[in-house]
């Protein structure tokens, strides 16, 4: 997937009974992103069979190994964002790109070595009746316009720490 920025985490495919995806950030490449919304550093990034089609409502492993990214004991929040076109040059630059009602239910604390595993991350069609938005709701995450996964330290300031997914579509659900 050459077209996908170096700084983009690694996700992979998880074996069980529920669909999961594991987002998976190689440990050492992780210092020139720390504050950027930029592609940059050597990451390797490939994508998952499917092509990084989700279903609406699947259930996705977010996790992190050892890193310098994030703060040790310090809350992370995940969040659904556009990435309009899927590149690099549209990555969400505020909060303002994101889904508010995707934040992460749970308290994700990094371990001392920055290191964490959600594994129960809901991905949705966006705008989703399941959230109570209406149809008209922004962002929009369906078959035809990516988003991407913020995945960071404080998503009201976009300048803290925070990685994002690959992008990717989600079908189904209502419209």
């Amino acid at each position: 997937m050459s077209r996908l920025p170096a700084l983009r985490p690694h996700w992979s495919s998880v074996s069980g009974s529920a669909a999961a995806v594991v987002l998976v950030v190689v440990a050492g490449l992780l210092a020139a992103c720390s504050s950027s919304t930029s592609a940059a550093g050597g990451l390797q990034v490939s994508g998952t069979s499917n092509g990084w089609v989700f279903h609406d409502g699947q259930m996705v492993t977010v996790s992190m190994p050892a890193n310098s990214i994030f703060t040790p004991h310090i809350r992370i929040n995940i969040l659904e964002c556009a990435d309009p076109g899927g590149t690099a040059a549209h990555l969400p630059t505020s909060l303002a790109n994101c889904d508010e009602n995707t934040v992460e239910g749970n308290s994700i604390l990094p371990a001392k070595d920055g290191s964490f595993t959600e594994p129960g991350y809901p991905v949705y069609r966006l705008p989703s009746l399941t959230l109570g938005e209406q149809a008209n709701d922004q962002p929009v995450c369906d078959a035809t316009h990516k988003c991407v996964l913020y995945v960071g330290e404080d998503q009201d300031n976009f300048r803290k720490p925070k990685v994002f997914s690959p992008p990717f579509t989600v079908v189904g659900g209502h419209s």
